[in-house]
């Protein structure tokens, strides 16, 4: 069986040199060679490759999405990243996330490429292999997640592709489906754990989540550049102060930060909203968030309901939405041993509380 190989580089220069190593080191492999979204879509979607060689750096995506979709859709491959000493940290990265191995475009890097192929061809020569048996479950939980995935992916690439040029009206649709997409998403694999019961979030009874920590100013700052558009049609300032390490994983905290943020923005009603993040320990060993802002508040008789799912308050006139935001945040942090609650002046606006884990100590 040939070893199949799928080589993405915008720069054609080492596009062909890539190629002509994996020639040299694999001379029975089928190279493909792409540097477009709609053809790396494609080859994914209909070929099964044994080996990726990838520059994340290139002009019709950004570095992480495409790195991302290439882990996601090649999962039976090795990847290696290929790329310039100024992604260098990134790349190094990219092996903590799954890649294979990482080598820097230079004349010393080719030779550790063409080294890292020859221990490729030597040690993972591709042999059919009987597909283990998968339950039912997790058959259509994977049907109904990867379209999603698909679609986050597709905005990410259209973004980066957009720089500046996208009318109003689209990025604000694109946020929202964006949200949307990422909030079903999360409820589809809440329920699937609990039907599947799977829940692995705890090493023992109470205790705290697998590999589950993260820098929260650092999830903040990713959640803000997904929301960038909306922050800039709305003017908003957004202030936070010192964030800490948290014990959630990055993707919920992420969720949730986007969720609560955008809500603010969107429920604001003025030319010019703030919303301030801040963050406390508690004396119980969590970390408690505010996300303040300075719209209208919530009436108090629908306090109670706004964690319902569907729920669409009177201030939801004319919002976009499912109604599934705060209670997707419920079910999120109630994964991690935490809470979440609101707390509203018709004054000087509304401040949503939610609580987690702090840092799991070392053991």
């Amino acid at each position: 069986m040939k070893h199949l190989v799928l080589i993405i580089d915008s720069d054609p220069t080492y596009s062909d040199l890539a190629a002509l190593l994996c020639k040299a080191q694999m001379p029975n492999c089928e190279l493909v060679t792409v540097n477009d979204p709609i053809a790396l879509f494609q080859r994914l979607k209909e070929q099964k490759f044994t080996l990726v060689i990838v520059d994340p750096v290139v002009q019709w995506a950004k570095f992480w999405p495409l790195l991302n979709l290439v882990l996601e859709s090649a999962a039976q491959a090795a990847v290696v990243v290929h790329t310039s000493r100024d992604a260098a940290d990134d790349a190094a990265n990219a092996v903590r996330r799954g890649a294979a191995h990482y080598v820097v475009k230079s004349p010393k890097g080719l030779l550790q490429l063409s080294e890292t192929l020859s221990q490729h061809a030597q040690t993972s020569e591709p042999v059919p292999q009987a597909q283990p048996s998968l339950d039912p479950l997790t058959v259509i939980r994977h049907d109904m997640t990867e379209p999603l995935r698909s679609i986050l992916t597709s905005f990410e690439l259209i973004r980066s592709q957009q720089r500046g040029e996208m009318e109003e009206s689209v990025a604000m649709l694109m946020t929202t489906a964006e949200v949307t997409a990422r909030e079903l998403l999360a409820r589809i694999d809440g329920q699937f754990q609990h039907i599947a019961g799977r829940d692995l979030l705890h090493e023992y009874e109470g205790g705290a989540p697998l590999d589950t920590t993260c820098e929260a100013s650092v999830v903040l700052t990713l959640a803000l550049t997904t929301l960038g558009d909306l922050v800039t049609r709305t003017n908003a300032t957004i202030q936070h102060g010192p964030l800490p390490v948290v014990g959630i994983g990055p993707h919920d905290l992420h969720l949730v930060f986007q969720i609560l943020i955008s809500n603010a923005l969107y429920y604001s009603g003025r030319p010019d909203p703030v919303v301030i993040i801040e963050a406390e320990e508690t004396d119980s060993g969590m970390v408690r968030f505010s996300i303040t802002d300075n719209g209208p508040g919530i009436p108090e008789d629908e306090m109670e309901d706004v964690f319902s799912p569907f729920f669409r308050g009177a201030s939801s006139t004319g919002v976009v939405g499912s109604g599934i935001g705060l209670n997707t945040c419920r079910d999120t942090l109630q994964r991690f041993d935490g809470k979440i609650w609101v707390a509203t002046d018709r004054e000087t606006g509304c401040r949503m509380y939610f609580e987690t884990l702090g840092e799991k100590p070392l053991v």
